[in-house]
């Protein structure tokens, strides 16, 4: 079983007999062994995954378990049990991270800057860490993140939806992380004294500036953010806002549409797309709600698509008063005319 589970993941020879040891010293200590069945999978996958961490390989567990035929909670149990049982503890190390950027690598043929590519992801996963982005997480989506932030900056452009199929987790994980993990470069750059030309979709751009000083940075952070703040005592409250705004979105982790294979936005990057795209509502003639406009990128006018009430009442007959389309409905449905290209102004 440990053969054929080894082979399934392309894992080297060298880890079937670590593993076999911890399974034999498992079920020594518990006095049986599972002959077939579930129980064979659990302990065969937990004695694979366990092997490979601590010989420095870099397989998540989401892996293990759909190659096994396991559902991930079973797979977390059965490594937990080994793990007590055993009297071992598994911490990944910079050699899992390496091995892992490589697979991803090798996955997308990658070739060209490979070395600088990995040496940055495994800054930039450490930045992560730092700034408390990797705490009490999975460790999979998050290097994943660091991957797809590194081979950016060097102007790499990686499938997310196709890194997450590879290594069997979710992309709106991976989206998820990667998310915070700008924000956390973003705050960095915003205490330094040209942090407000950054946007959060140039983040990459200044990515090298970051992992090559961020030695001399990273002390100076606190004593950077208390100046900002002195210079400007809203900055604060205009945080405070945006997390308090934040919180109050239902949803705010995301999901994946099973059948078409996206991703549904997240409240975090319905807010990246506008402060990128971020224009003043010029209201149309005839309205002055500018909340109802929505803002759309520049050179491109807001356009607001009606009600289904409104539409139909202007398909309606007016010659009775009762069948008269009234007078909000009418505003609206004319200040969305005025915006549509196309449309003249005698409408």
């Amino acid at each position: 079983a440990v053969v054929v589970l080894s082979d399934l993941l392309q894992l080297q020879p060298s880890i079937r007999e670590p593993a076999q040891g911890l399974l034999v010293w498992y079920c020594q200590r518990i006095g049986r062994f599972p002959a077939t069945g579930m129980r064979l999978k659990r302990i065969v996958g937990a004695s694979v995954l366990a092997a490979s961490i601590r010989m420095g390989v870099g397989l998540t567990l989401p892996e293990v378990a759909a190659r096994a035929g396991l559902p991930v909670r079973f797979l977390q149990q059965s490594v937990w049990r080994l793990c007590k049982v055993n009297g071992i503890r598994l911490q990944r190390s910079e050699k899992n991270v390496e091995s892992l950027l490589t697979r991803m690598c090798d996955h997308f043929q990658l070739t060209e800057q490979r070395r600088a590519v990995c040496d940055a992801a495994t800054k930039v996963l450490a930045i992560a860490s730092d700034g408390w982005v990797l705490t009490g997480r999975n460790w999979g989506p998050g290097v994943a993140a660091a991957f797809v932030l590194a081979a950016r900056a060097f102007h790499y452009i990686i499938d997310v939806a196709g890194l997450g199929r590879f290594l069997v987790l979710d992309e709106g994980t991976i989206r998820m992380r990667l998310s915070e993990i700008r924000y956390l470069v973003l705050a960095v750059l915003r205490s330094l004294p040209w942090g407000g030309a950054v946007k959060k979709r140039d983040v990459h751009l200044y990515m090298h500036f970051v992992i090559d000083f961020w030695d001399v940075i990273q002390p100076l952070i606190p004593e950077l953010r208390r100046r900002l703040l002195e210079r400007d005592p809203k900055a604060l409250e205009q945080i405070s806002d945006r997390k308090r705004k934040r919180a109050e979105v239902p949803g705010d982790s995301g999901a994946v549409d099973k059948e078409g294979g996206t991703a549904t936005p997240h409240a975090s990057e319905a807010e990246d797309a506008e402060d990128d795209h971020t224009t003043l509502a010029i209201a149309a003639p005839g309205t002055e709600n500018l909340d109802s406009l929505v803002a759309s990128p520049p050179g491109k006018k807001p356009c607001r698509k009606p009600t289904a009430k409104a539409c139909k009442a202007a398909t309606r007959p007016t010659e009775d008063a009762a069948d008269t389309i009234p007078l909000e409905e009418l505003d609206e449905l004319l200040a969305w005319a005025g915006t549509v290209e196309g449309v003249g102004s005698d409408v």
